[in-house]
């Protein structure tokens, strides 16, 4: 479990190895606090050794509630061309919250 605190909070997973040919679906799970009435979304970015940093080319955006409490959420990453190439995933970037 993990407390993310602040403006712009984000969590990195470093040195996984991830074939993306193998695993078209990522689950998560957690819970969000948020002002009442708003959008929320949260984010995932991903890289690999090649391209060792985190762009909007390797992004998925899902909806999520911000209720506080836990919600389960799956991403279809089949129909994402930068996630379904030959490398190897390393990195995972969670950021939890976005207003919209």
């Amino acid at each position: 479990i993990f407390d993310v605190l602040g403006p712009t909070p984000y969590i990195v997973f470093s040195k996984i190895r991830i074939n993306p040919l193998l695993a078209d679906r990522l689950e998560i799970e957690m819970a969000v606090k948020g002002k009442s009435g708003d959008l929320h979304w949260a984010s995932v970015y991903w890289s690999n050794l090649e391209t060792p940093v985190f762009s909007e080319k390797q992004r998925a955006a899902f909806s999520i509630v911000a209720d506080g409490q836990f919600h389960r959420y799956e991403l279809n990453l089949a129909d994402r061309p930068r996630w379904m190439t030959k490398k190897r995933v390393n990195w995972i970037r969670l950021d939890p919250l976005r207003l919209c």
